[in-house]
């Protein structure tokens, strides 16, 4: 078994990475907000992180088991997925939930219950419908410093928390047919902040995966930071 504790002496918090020699699995326990010390730590041991379990909440540290899903295939344990679903209802303005879907997602559609979809684009189809569709908006909800530091031309800048915020009046400003299509760094923030744009009722909004990171990794154009 490999052990290794993670201590942040301002905030007195322990976090810990405990991986398998045999599987190469690791399991990270009660993150902390910076996830790249136990992936750096994962890669140097040979293992990879599979797992991730909070044991209890703080109110001095922001937790950061929010982020691994969004930079590898990690497997929530227990009440670890309670507390992302719940974290991230809070962060874009709704209240906490009184109960849960039983049997999720496979239950409803087995029953024959109605669903809707997200469409998702890579960034090849965002680049190729940004020279079909004259009047598609591109919303960018990455943070200033990442937008000051190269961006889609034409793009409209709204942070995450602000789209999330501002969706009526950004809504009340185009036509209810205009496409939007919603890019980040690497797609995990967009994801929500086109959820609830479709939630609002707009009909044609489109998440692009890979967000601006794989916008970057096709060598599409950006705009010049130094001009």
């Amino acid at each position: 078994m490999i052990f290794k504790q993670f201590y942040l002496e301002s905030l007195g918090h322990a976090s810990y990475l405990v991986g398998s020699e045999d599987t190469g699995e690791a399991l990270a326990l009660d993150v902390r907000r910076d996830v790249d010390a136990y992936f750096a730590e994962a890669r140097g041991q040979g293992l990879r992180i599979r797992y991730a379990c909070d044991t209890h909440q703080h109110n001095d540290y922001l937790s950061g088991i929010c982020e691994l899903p969004a930079r590898t295939e990690v497997q929530l344990l227990a009440g670890a997925r309670a507390e992302l679903v719940c974290w991230q209802l809070l962060r874009i303005g709704y209240p906490l939930p009184l109960g849960w879907l039983a049997g999720g997602m496979l239950a409803w559609r087995t029953v024959g219950k109605p669903i809707d979809i997200l469409p998702q684009w890579t960034v090849r189809d965002l680049r190729r419908e940004l020279h079909e569709q004259s009047d598609l908006l591109l919303l960018d909800v990455r943070q200033p410093a990442e937008w000051q530091a190269g961006h889609i031309a034409g793009a409209l800048h709204l942070t995450g928390a602000d789209s999330t915020r501002r969706v009526d009046d950004l809504l009340a400003s185009i036509s209810s047919q205009r496409p939007i299509a919603v890019i980040r760094g690497r797609g995990y923030r967009s994801s929500v902040a086109a959820s609830v744009l479709k939630a609002r009722g707009h009909p044609r909004v489109a998440h692009v995966l890979g967000g601006m990171t794989g916008w970057q990794a096709e060598g599409f154009e950006t705009t010049d930071p130094s001009q």
